[in-house]
């Protein structure tokens, strides 16, 4: 799978969706649903992170499913419990919306066990 090393930093997840444009195009009608994904897991790896630059994975394979992985070597938190999202935040919140988006827009996604590396893929039937 290419990889991408993205810098740390404010400009970080308009490099992931460059990224995801190089990959997929305008063509594809999923273009913006992964540039979302990206943009979301890029900003959460910049924000809770250890300040290095991101790795960002992306793929698009011979069955049209697209695959993405981003991880910040960061140091996981053994309490944050990623398979229960819980509750969206609060209309009106001005942040927590993150992984709710990835869950809405991606086929599956999820966390390799014992790290930051987010995992996730869109399916060729996922168009918008």
């Amino acid at each position: 799978m290419p990889e991408h090393r993205i810098p740390h930093g404010t400009d970080a997840p308009g490099y992931g969706r460059a990224a995801v444009r190089a990959l997929l195009g305008d063509e594809d009608a999923r273009t913006e649903h992964v540039e979302l994904i990206v943009s979301e897991l890029v900003s959460n790896a910049v924000k809770y992170g250890p300040g290095e630059p991101l790795t960002l994975k992306l793929a698009h394979d011979e069955d049209g499913v697209v695959r993405g992985e981003v991880c910040d070597e960061g140091t996981p938190d053994p309490d944050l419990a990623l398979a229960d999202l819980g509750d969206p935040p609060a209309p009106g919140s001005t942040g927590g919306y993150g992984l709710h988006i990835v869950d809405l827009l991606a086929s599956r996604w999820g966390v390799r066990e014992g790290s930051t590396h987010v995992w996730f893929e869109v399916d060729p039937a996922d168009r918008p």
